[in-house]
């Protein structure tokens, strides 16, 4: 089984340019994202998604085969999970959100307020 990530509401973001700067006030750390770092942040921010769903979008959206794609996502995870800015939902959790997860792949970054 896949595991399931979600950004906490604590955490705060904002566009720099093509980046964005993912800050979270409660470990008071912040990390810097790339474009395609970024683009797949505001994807994942609309609900929570699967690490496989994750790699999905990145190879449908940037034509990345499965291998860059894997590595460029669980490089995501790990960055983002330092500075405690994303989350591993519990196995219950992961259960109750996947099928709200399937729904996200449509998502593209202009649909996420």
């Amino acid at each position: 089984m896949s595991r399931t990530w979600r950004v906490p509401e604590s955490v705060r973001w904002m566009r720099v340019d093509d980046e964005l700067v993912v800050f979270n006030p409660a470990a008071g750390t912040f990390a810097e994202l790339d474009p395609t770092a970024a683009d797949l942040w505001l994807v994942l921010g609309a609900s929570a998604w699967r690490e496989g769903q994750m790699v999905e979008y990145l190879r449908t959206k940037y034509a990345m085969n499965e291998s860059e794609a894997t590595e460029a996502v669980r490089g995501f995870i790990a960055d983002l999970e330092k500075n405690n800015s994303l989350i591993r939902l519990p196995w219950a959790a992961q259960r109750a959100d996947a099928s709200d997860a399937l729904g996200a792949q449509s998502h593209s970054p202009r649909d996420v307020p």
